[in-house]
């Protein structure tokens, strides 16, 4: 049962969730919006898995400034607009499952260490940047369509974790400079 629940909850199950982290969880309320949470700046972990989001705005999180964890799995976002994890200082990030074409444009995370993009529809590393992402650990695209990787994306990242699992991968290319 709780290996079930730490597979389940990857990005909150973890030792580092305190007595002095509030955490929020509004999961499974069949939530078709990013709820407005009273003192929203003290918020470090925010479990919104099993709703119905289907789009996260530019200013969502706008106000979420000491926000470390957000969980927003197991809903059906399809789009993700370029700022809408701004304001916020997010370490580890759940999209998994949802209906997600591409990898998401994060702009302004610059302290993501764990992105979940498991479970979505994602078909191509190929226009993906991460050197932007200097803190990222981890990155798992499992149960995706990737079919295509471009090596060179990678670049100088310090991604430890690269979990590629039940994908359609046959092609990696790398960009020459000459």
């Amino acid at each position: 049962m709780v290996f079930a629940l730490l597979h389940v909850y990857p990005l909150l199950a973890d030792t580092s969730c305190r007595e002095d982290v509030r955490q929020v969880d509004r999961a499974n309320e069949g939530l078709y919006v990013i709820p407005n949470i009273y003192d929203k700046g003290s918020v470090t972990c925010f479990d919104l898995h099993g709703n119905q989001l289907t789009n996260i705005r530019e200013d969502a999180l706008s106000g979420f400034s000491g926000l470390k964890r957000l969980n927003l799995s197991n809903n059906c976002i399809s789009t993700i607009e370029e700022n809408a994890f701004c304001g916020a200082d997010l370490r580890r990030l759940d999209l998994g499952f949802n209906l997600l074409r591409q990898v998401p444009q994060l702009g302004c995370v610059n302290n993501l260490e764990m992105l979940n993009l498991d479970g979505n529809a994602i078909r191509d590393l190929f226009h993906t940047k991460f050197e932007p992402f200097t803190k990222l650990r981890s990155l798992s695209v499992r149960h995706n369509s990737i079919f295509h990787i471009e090596v060179d994306n990678f670049g100088t990242t310090s991604i430890k974790t690269l979990t590629l699992g039940c994908n359609r991968i046959s092609c990696l290319t790398t960009v020459s400079n000459t």
